[in-house]
């Protein structure tokens, strides 16, 4: 059972409507969640997490593979020619990530996270990232 693999859940859900009831879900696994709309920074956040699910935004992806986590990533293939896919893609192939191609898919992909050993980025693939994202985006 996913739930009880992690001793905690914090979640940032933005300012959409939807409030997840993590206490309910969560209940009888031990785990303590939180949730909260925003934060001026996540880093804090990033630096505890031992796993990250978020959205596959360009800076998300950054922030939490340089901070050397495990991340999963949901695609919102509504954005921008579905610009989110192509990179998720572009990234797991790499193994940098795995991806979820769409919020149907996240429990199924979230399973596999536990034996998922992340291709660290090298430091050097930072401008190389920039250029790949500025090239895929049309930029350069």
């Amino acid at each position: 059972d996913v739930y009880k693999r992690q001793a905690s859940l914090t979640v940032q859900r933005g300012s959409g409507s939807y409030l997840p009831d993590l206490d309910a879900r969560a209940e009888g696994s031990g785990m303590c969640t939180e949730c909260y709309d925003f934060k001026k920074s996540l880093g804090e956040d990033v630096q505890r997490a031992d796993i990250i699910v978020s959205h596959a935004g360009a800076g998300s992806i950054l922030e939490a593979l340089v901070a050397g986590k495990k991340l999963v990533v949901v695609v919102n293939s509504d954005l921008m020619d579905d610009h989110q896919s192509e990179l998720a893609e572009s990234m797991a192939a790499r193994g940098h990530l795995l991806f979820a191609r769409s919020p149907a898919d996240l429990t199924a992909t979230f399973e596999g996270v536990f034996e998922f050993e992340p291709q660290p980025l090298p430091e050097s693939a930072v401008p190389l990232f920039a250029k790949a994202l500025d090239e895929q985006m049309g930029f350069a």
